[in-house]
């Protein structure tokens, strides 16, 4: 079954669903607060902290300086390991700060703390802003893919900017023009792996969950039409690559004319 899980939001938060061994099934819900612009895996943290998936590019996150791969501990601080529902303490946490603010994070096995006003970065330009005044464009996932001649294969777009894609499957995602985060899933064919090779790919992802997948900053522009693709990273196809999820990439394969309105 080709859906996947992600449920998460752009405040930061919703819980991920439970894996089967094929795919990932999704639970969605959403928070009452749209405020940190950040994509966060909830429902397995690491061991220091939930991990931040993807920002959205000029959102607040951004500009407070919180950076994919981060690990995030505390929110106006209130400590997120250990809640029992760690989206309601975060959007707790958010109300209670009075406007103001302050992130813990790890970042390479360092804390660091982020701080900011939300009041004071709403009135900040967004960095290259996503809009339909601008013009629109496509991204999809279900194009053909040139899996013999480039070793690019099927993928899927669970999440934009921080949102879930449709449980269904679609033709295609319109998009304002700018910058927007897409959430990648691989389905990579189990022939281009040896049988070794597939049984850590299937404990990875079994074991990484959401962290399996990986972010994409596509820049959409008018009237282009953008298909996503997974490349099979043939140099990372040793027992220790696979195991860290380090053998693929999400790619824009091809883009090409299509008129959006």
């Amino acid at each position: 079954m080709r859906r996947s899980l992600l449920a998460l939001s752009l405040v930061a938060a919703l819980g991920l669903g439970a894996m089967t061994a094929h795919a990932e099934e999704a639970t969605t819900s959403h928070s009452a607060l749209q405020t940190l612009e950040a994509v966060v895996d909830t429902r397995t943290p690491a061991r220091d902290g939930y991990v931040v998936l993807a920002v959205t590019p000029g959102g607040f996150a951004e500009r407070l300086g919180l950076q994919a791969e981060d690990r995030l501990q505390r929110v106006n601080g209130v400590a997120l390991l250990g809640a029992p529902n760690v989206e309601a303490t975060l959007a707790n946490a958010l109300e209670q700060g009075g406007g103001r603010v302050r992130l813990e994070v790890v970042r390479g096995g360092r804390p660091l703390s982020l701080s900011g006003s939300l009041d004071a970065m709403a009135t900040t330009p967004l960095a290259q802003p996503a809009s339909d005044a601008q013009g629109c464009g496509y991204v999809s996932a279900t194009d053909p893919t040139p899996d013999v001649s480039e070793g690019i294969f099927d993928a899927e777009i669970t999440m934009i900017d921080g949102r879930s894609t449709p449980l269904y499957e679609v033709n295609r995602q319109r998009l304002g023009v700018g910058s927007h985060v897409l959430v990648v899933s691989e389905f990579i064919k189990d022939h281009r792996f040896s049988p070794v090779q597939r049984k850590h790919r299937r404990l990875m992802k079994r074991r990484e969950l959401a962290r399996a997948y990986k972010a994409l900053m596509v820049d959409v522009q008018p009237d282009t039409r953008y298909s996503i693709g997974a490349r099979l990273l043939t140099d990372k196809l040793d027992n220790e690559s696979i195991r860290n999820n380090e053998y693929w990439e999400p790619v824009v394969w091809t883009q090409r004319p299509e008129s959006c309105r």
